[in-house]
């Protein structure tokens, strides 16, 4: 044990034999000499240094009493214990790493043994509301109380399955706790059979996962509430590959198109459709764009009739796969009504448009005879009769331009017209409607005001246009009062030109704002002592936000109310689609 022959200890004292322990040696001296003095033995460790080797031993030292039991020398024994303290210092640092690492854990860790809690950290003590030392004090089995009734039930069914022999049992599983405050969350329990102490436990850590369980929830009844949606719809909802196998759709489909879904997985989806090849355009647009909406097509159901439904598509995520959402409305009785109304719409304005021509052929003869008799037979003439005369044919010429507006307006409604669009200068137009009405302007001694480039050139309709701008200045200088001012700008803004026209006249109220652009939506100006010109069609703002919007631009009218002035907007795309 001391790695020394018998004949190295006889007649030799401790320091002879150990010369390098002197220290150990006169601790171990002085503890024999109290034993001799008191008579009572000892069991102690002492380390020792042996040929530069740390060695432990377990000494234990007996006095040996005369017969008056005083203590005469000490009968001493020892056992060398290094490798038995180094296993304890091992298993003492590693309970301390344990230790360390379970209170520093964000996860609740406990020990149960013989239905008893023998460890428990920080952590598990603030998921359950109670201190430390209440947990450690538990009676067995009284830890179950922080069990909700069903997980309590689940805990009580694996312990007996456990006890059973049967290995089948859950070692992670959700439970519900309720906290010393009566207030429930939702923990992840991972449990391990381990050997504590030299008898089996289980070892058990807790997570938190209440927002987890909540979000869970609110998934799952966003989900039946989807499902309820999608199975009671009045509107056809379905879910489909790209390339046309249906996965699931709702009543409404089927009784739409009279088709099963196994029917229609093996005739395919273009079967519904009038036109199949509008599906491939349909899925076309859905890829390029993301998304398809109110999509209005003819489709076929089972029994070969016809019906005309909205299609809208969306591209969603499943399972890791890209799906087509469907939805489909019949919308035959809102077609039909369309028709309908665009025949009507198409038959009024075919009736102003003969109307109008009717009238053209008696207006041409009163205004050319009004001619004749004004520049032949004048100085036959006397002053009344001219004046009379005048006013005829004033009143052909206001006639005229409303024959016009109208004709203008039937041409617009009835979606035939076509736009032949060319490269212009817009600046150029707009100096030459200016000019056009300049001295029309002088007479009202209205200021003209002009803010656009040298040059701006894009494509769009002459003459439409110059009908537009022609018409908003007009309308400014009308409904100005005389000495007023008018300012005309443009700016290119998000890939558009803006143009406005502003004026400092009798401005607009709100609810006129919303009659300005209507057919015959003529703002009524006569008889209220306003030093404006009130004559005009009602048909000028209409057609000028048509002809806008056949270029691909937008018209309004901005105002702070009566006497505060109007300013007319429009926009033309600077570049073509």
């Amino acid at each position: 044990m001391f790695n020394r022959k018998l004949e190295d200890f006889v007649n030799k004292s401790l320091f002879d034999i150990f010369p390098n322990q002197r220290e150990a040696i006169e601790e171990y001296l002085k503890i024999n000499r109290k034993i001799i003095e008191t008579g009572i033995g000892r069991q102690y460790e002492m380390t020792f240094d042996i040929d530069n080797k740390p060695q432990t031993f377990l000494i234990n030292d007996q006095a040996v009493k005369d017969s008056e039991g005083k203590g005469i020398y000490v009968v001493s024994s020892s056992i060398e214990i290094t490798e038995r303290k180094l296993f304890e210092q091992r298993l003492k640092e590693s309970e301390e790493k344990f230790r360390n690492i379970a209170e520093q854990s964000l996860m609740g860790i406990f020990i149960i043994q013989d239905d008893v809690i023998k460890y428990a950290n920080k952590r598990m003590a603030e998921i359950n509301g109670y201190s430390l030392e209440e947990i450690l004090n538990w009676q067995p089995k009284e830890h179950y109380k922080t069990l909700s009734p069903e997980s309590l039930a689940f805990v009580e069914e694996q312990g007996r399955i456990q006890e059973l022999g049967n290995s089948d049992i859950s070692s992670q599983y959700p439970l519900q706790i309720i906290r010393k405050t009566g207030e429930k969350m939702w923990v992840e329990n991972f449990s391990k059979i381990i050997t504590y102490e030299g008898k089996p436990a289980n070892f058990i850590t807790l997570s938190d996962i209440t927002d987890r369980k909540e979000l869970d929830q609110k998934l799952k009844e966003s989900e039946d509430k989807y499902h309820l949606l999608f199975n009671n719809s009045p509107i056809g909802i379905g879910l489909s590959t790209i390339e046309g196998q249906i996965i699931e759709f709702n009543e409404a489909i089927r009784e739409l198109t009279g088709y099963t879904k196994e029917e229609l997985n093996q005739l395919g989806i273009p079967t519904i459709y009038s036109d199949q090849n509008e599906r491939v355009k349909a899925v076309k647009i859905l890829r390029e764009v993301g998304y398809l909406r109110d999509h209005e097509l003819k489709f076929k159901r089972k029994d070969g009739t016809e019906f005309y439904g909205s299609l809208s598509l969306d591209l969603v995520e499943m399972n890791g796969l890209e799906i087509i959402q469907s939805t489909l409305k019949d919308i035959t009785d809102k077609k039909e009504v369309e028709l309908e109304l665009r025949k009507l719409n198409n038959l009024k304005s075919e009736l102003l448009r003969r109307t109008s021509h009717e009238l053209k052929t008696p207006l041409v003869s009163i205004k050319g005879f009004s001619d004749l008799l004004l520049e032949v037979h004048r100085d036959k003439l006397d002053y009344y009769v001219i004046s009379t005369i005048d006013e005829i044919k004033q009143g052909c010429l206001r006639l005229e331009a409303l024959i016009s507006d109208i004709l203008k307006t039937a041409e617009l409604e009835s979606g035939v017209i076509k736009l032949v669009k060319s490269r212009e200068d817009l600046s150029f137009l707009i100096r030459l409607c200016v000019n056009e009405v300049r001295g029309f302007s002088d007479l009202r001694n209205h200021s003209l005001e002009l803010e656009i480039p040298e040059n701006l050139e894009l494509n769009f309709e002459k003459e439409q246009i110059h009908q537009v701008i022609n018409n908003l200045i007009n309308n400014a200088i009308k409904y100005t009062p005389k000495n007023g001012k008018i300012q005309i700008k443009s700016q290119i803004q998000n890939e558009k030109v803006l143009i406005s026209v502003k004026d400092n006249g009798i401005g607009l109220s709100l609810n006129e704002k919303s009659q300005l652009f209507k057919q015959f939506g003529k703002i009524e100006r006569f008889g209220q002592g306003l030093d404006v010109i009130p004559d005009g069609s009602g048909l000028g703002l209409y057609i000028s936000k048509k002809i806008v919007e056949l270029h691909g631009g937008e018209i309004w009218v901005e105002s702070e109310g009566k006497n505060k002035g109007s300013t007319f907007y429009f926009t033309l795309p600077l570049h073509e689609n």
